[in-house]
């Protein structure tokens, strides 16, 4: 299991390369991080993201970052979703895909 952050979602998703990752991947978002990946549903790789996640091939899992979230969002300057996919994917022991250089470096040293 892959947490994806909006960004790192969004990007394969423009490139209609997540069509291909999800072939061999499981893919699990946090609420906050699809509500920022599909928010202007005129957009083809918005669309798409909401097609996988209508058909199940994307779970979503609603999650609160709650006190130690918003510590972790205060220290390293990062948004809600970068937060929330980066604990889910550590509480839960997954993968977590990111290129925010802010979660990167929580991930380091977290």
């Amino acid at each position: 299991m892959i947490v994806f952050d909006s960004s790192t979602l969004i990007l394969p998703a423009k490139t209609e390369i997540l069509t291909r990752v999800l072939e061999d991947t499981q893919i699990v978002i946090t609420d906050t991080v699809k509500e920022e990946s599909t928010r202007r549903q005129e957009f083809i790789d918005v669309k798409l993201i909401t097609r996988f996640v209508n058909e199940g091939k994307i779970k979503v899992e609603n999650y609160d970052i709650g006190k130690e979230g918003r510590k972790i969002k205060k220290d390293f300057n990062m948004e809600t979703g970068e937060v929330s996919s980066l604990l889910l994917a550590r509480r839960r022991g997954y993968i977590l895909a990111t290129d925010d250089k802010q979660a990167i470096k929580a991930c380091k040293i977290l």
